[in-house]
């Protein structure tokens, strides 16, 4: 929920951004609060970056599996 990050940033005044929060339904968003200067209020901004969210984690199952043959190869060619 976006409640607590909404009175968050009422109580302190202060901007706050929350990245890559995941939804129910399997979507990634980045919430950004700024508080609205003179009023009791909140601009509330949200992006879906799911498909960065994704992107990234294909990376990082990429980037392992890629390091995981290197220490194989380096294992198997040692005597």
């Amino acid at each position: 929920s976006v409640l607590p990050l909404l009175d968050q940033v009422l109580r302190s005044g202060t901007p706050r951004t929350v990245k890559s929060r995941r939804t129910s339904e399997g979507g990634s968003y980045t919430v950004t609060c700024t508080p609205i200067a003179g009023e009791d209020g909140v601009l509330v901004y949200a992006a879906d970056v799911t498909d960065h969210a994704e992107a990234a984690e294909r990376l990082r199952t990429s980037e392992r599996r890629h390091r995981e043959t290197a220490v194989t190869l380096q294992r198997s060619l040692l005597p």
